[in-house]
């Protein structure tokens, strides 16, 4: 049960890599943070986009934005 949910926070955290990341380059410049963060997310960022993970998220997004409006 603990293994399982390891994978599913593990899968859901690669699914918004590039969210994540594209968030904290929001950040102001000169936020203590942003640059660490920057550096953290950008392997998980590249995993996503390499695996596609990311585009399933962008489909799913698509379609949750047009069947809820």
């Amino acid at each position: 049960m603990k293994r399982t949910l390891l994978y599913f926070y593990l899968l859901a955290f690669l699914l918004n890599a590039p969210a994540l990341r594209e968030t904290a380059s929001n950040l102001p410049f000169d936020h203590p943070l942003r640059p660490h963060l920057l550096r953290l997310l950008a392997p998980f960022t590249t995993l996503s986009e390499k695996t596609h993970l990311s585009a399933l998220r962008t489909a799913l997004h698509h379609f949750e934005l047009r069947t809820l409006e």
